[in-house]
């Protein structure tokens, strides 16, 4: 919705949200550029790194970060919307 990208662009701006994928089971690992992905990728249980949410390349403190065990559910297009509106991510569900 119009509301969610007004969201969005007040926090982050206009550039292009995306997964970085780091080493080291740490957002702020050594970067794995080869497994980057689009902002509305799934995030892989078990993968490391942040939703570079401004699309700078930088990881920035209101940017989602994620360590190989943290929870998950979605993609970081969901992760950045949370967060430009100040709300905690969601957790993973268990599977039914």
């Amino acid at each position: 919705p119009a509301r969610d990208k007004k969201a969005l662009e007040e926090a982050f701006g206009t550039g292009e949200c995306m997964w970085r994928q780091t080493a080291g089971c740490h957002p702020d690992g050594v970067r794995e550029e080869a497994n980057d992905m689009s902002c509305t990728g799934a995030i892989g249980a078990g993968a490391s790194g942040y939703c570079d949410c401004d699309g700078d390349g930088k990881r920035q403190e209101r940017e989602p970060g994620f360590e190989c065990e943290s929870p998950r559910s979605g993609t970081c297009a969901e992760a950045c919307l949370h967060a430009a509106k100040g709300e905690a991510q969601p957790e993973a569900k268990a599977p039914e």
